[in-house]
């Protein structure tokens, strides 16, 4: 595995790639992607999640925490060692997902549709399902839909204090079940 690259870098490398071939279909930029892929493989376990890893320290400006009083002091790595089973989902498995796919489309190589449909999986299945309350950030502000069959879908904003919210008009309404429906 070239350690230069953390499996983020690398999942992000597939699409690039992917759409080069489409473009311009050389062995060497297939060579490429298949190194790339077969790299990330490596970091795929057995939920078809993608293990984060860090790259080299003196390569980039994020290392772990030192101390507990340096934790949250700035930018930092989901992990603190190599090893750590932790699965980045902004950054790693979206990418990773979206270039395995166009990986497949361009070459056909079955390895690429094996790994995306793996990932693909796990995706699925960490899935929140929420009957009520569905909790977004949006620009940085809290933002909570309440759905129910009485009152139909309402958006709450926080007003500031803990606990305290306004309703806001969705254009969203609940169908006779309480289901959320389009009008």
């Amino acid at each position: 595995m070239d350690e230069r690259y953390t499996a983020g870098e690398r999942g992000r490398m597939l699409l690039p790639l992917a759409w080069l071939i489409q473009v311009d279909d050389r062995p060497e930029y297939r060579e490429w992607l298949k190194m790339i892929a077969s790299d990330m493989e490596k970091c795929q376990d057995v939920t078809g999640a993608i293990r984060e890893e860090l790259g080299p320290l003196d390569h980039g400006d994020m290392a772990p925490p030192v101390s507990n009083e340096t934790y949250g002091t700035g930018e930092a790595p989901l992990i603190q060692t190599n090893g750590d089973c932790v699965s980045d989902l902004l950054y790693t498995c979206n990418f990773t997902f979206l270039g395995l796919n166009e990986a497949y489309a361009a070459t056909g190589d079955d390895q690429y549709k094996r790994m995306a449909d793996k990932l693909a999986d796990f995706l699925i299945r960490i899935q929140v399902k929420v009957k009520n309350i569905l909790n977004l950030m949006v620009g940085g502000s809290e933002l909570l839909i309440s759905i129910s069959g009485n009152t139909g879908v309402q958006m709450l904003i926080p007003d500031g204090a803990p606990g305290q919210s306004k309703p806001v008009d969705s254009g969203l309404d609940t169908d006779s079940s309480g289901n959320a429906c389009n009008e």
